[in-house]
């Protein structure tokens, strides 16, 4: 006879809702699983479709101005270095700094400030001969350059004389500048954006579009270049005619690039 027909009938209720709820729960996890694949699927396909793209694609244009400022120069900016070499630190050091003083004499008796008198590097080095293959110790070198700004554009070229024959063995990196160009850049840049403002107007006319808003604004500026100029004599030589420096027009560049919305 049959096991399960001998039991009593409540063993047989309890084993046969038992039984229900171990099936219902199984299918109730096998529906949880297929819902949740299904949806790492649709969510993955979505995620394939906008590789590469950015959350929201709009559609611009871009246009680039350009404005120019001309200024005449008010102050001149030019290094002047020193350059010794003895047997010696000290004998090269002592040397050096008397005709860095006298230099810097000089210049404030022609009107230079104090705050426009800066050191800028003041360097040793050791200094070898090769004899019979081998490195000896001949002496030492001493370098010492100021720069200074000159505001007294008639005294660049006495200045420039009078600190070579005081010992100035090198003069350069010499360029004319404006003292306060701040407003000058902001009158070339808004000459600038009013040029590429003007340029996207009439191209967006033409095209057929609408300027909706500004996305992206970037700006670079040009500055006028160091002009080359070198002299260099023995200390203590002078009588040379004092070269003429002329300022000229300095130029002043802004440029701009606009991007904009559009539809």
């Amino acid at each position: 006879m049959n096991f399960f027909e001998e039991m009593p009938r409540e063993q047989k209720k309890v084993i046969f809702l038992a039984t229900a709820t171990i099936f219902v729960l199984a299918a109730g996890l096998i529906f949880i699983l297929i819902i949740s694949y299904g949806v790492a699927v649709k969510n993955a396909a979505k995620e394939g479709k906008f590789i590469g793209l950015s959350p929201e694609s709009k559609n611009t244009i871009s246009f680039s101005g350009e404005g120019k400022v001309f200024a005449k120069p008010d102050v001149v900016e030019i290094n002047l270095s020193v350059m010794n070499e003895e047997k010696t630190v000290i004998a090269a050091q002592d040397k050096n700094t008397k005709a860095m003083n006298k230099i810097i004499g000089i210049l404030k008796g022609n009107g230079v400030a104090e705050k426009d008198i800066k050191t800028s590097s003041y360097n040793i080095y050791p200094r070898y001969d090769w004899i019979e293959g081998k490195q000896k110790l001949a002496g030492y070198r001493v370098e010492q350059t100021v720069q200074v700004k000159i505001r007294d554009l008639e005294k660049v070229g006495k200045i420039i004389d009078e600190a070579v024959s005081a010992g100035a063995n090198e003069v350069g990196q010499l360029r004319f500048a404006v003292d306060e160009p701040e407003q000058l850049k902001e009158r070339a840049r808004d000459l600038a954006i009013k040029d590429a403002r003007e340029k996207s107007a009439r191209v967006a006319g033409t095209l057929g579009v609408h300027l909706i808003r500004v996305v992206r604004f970037s700006e670079t500026g040009t500055e006028p270049p160091i002009r080359p100029f070198y002299k260099m004599m023995e200390a203590g030589v002078g009588g040379a005619e004092s070269p003429q420096i002329e300022a000229g027009q300095q130029e002043i560049v802004s440029n701009v690039t606009i991007e904009w919305e559009i539809n």
